[in-house]
């Protein structure tokens, strides 16, 4: 309005410069808070890959503990995890069906930790009764990661891992 009020015109400038630093501040403030997050996010992915990592280092373990028990199967297990996982790339599995599968490939014979050491030890050919308690190591290493929730992926492989093509039981000898 004319006669221009000069204490109007200062309000108004004001005001509109007050709202523009309040539309910075927020910007400033919302790019300080996505590089927090893409900072915790980091820092949650290495976090995790060092869990995984110590998962897999605790899985090997075991399992090396496991092949001393039977030692005409050393190294088996890694064997069975490189072919699974060529397979499973193969395949085309998504990242954590190939994660069930390498842990599933590395414990598969885990089970074997129920059988007794006069049969997995055994030096002369199993007989028909002894064959019997050694099919059951699937279920038995089902069991033994039964509960455990990043391995329930794993524990189908190692339910299944004598499954025939035709998704018969485990075969007989």
């Amino acid at each position: 309005m004319k006669p221009f009020d000069l204490r109007q015109v200062e309000a108004v400038v004001k005001r509109a410069l007050d709202h523009h630093d309040l539309i910075m501040a927020k910007q400033r403030y919302e790019n300080h808070l996505e590089e927090l997050v893409e900072q915790r996010n980091g820092e949650l992915d290495r976090t995790l890959d060092s869990l995984e990592d110590a998962y897999r280092s605790t899985l090997r373990a075991l399992t090396a503990a496991l092949e001393t028990r039977d030692s005409e199967t050393h190294g088996h297990s890694e064997r069975v995890v490189s072919y699974s996982l060529r397979l499973g790339r193969e395949y085309g599995l998504n990242s954590a069906q190939m994660k069930s599968l390498e842990f599933g490939s590395l414990l598969h014979d885990i089970g074997k930790i129920g059988v007794p050491d006069s049969i997995l030890r055994k030096p002369a050919k199993l007989t028909e009764e002894e064959w019997v308690q050694m099919r059951e190591h699937p279920v038995h290493g089902q069991q033994i990661l039964r509960g455990i929730e990043f391995l329930e992926g794993a524990a189908r492989v190692v339910a299944q891992h004598h499954e025939k093509w035709d998704g018969s039981a485990i075969p007989s000898v």
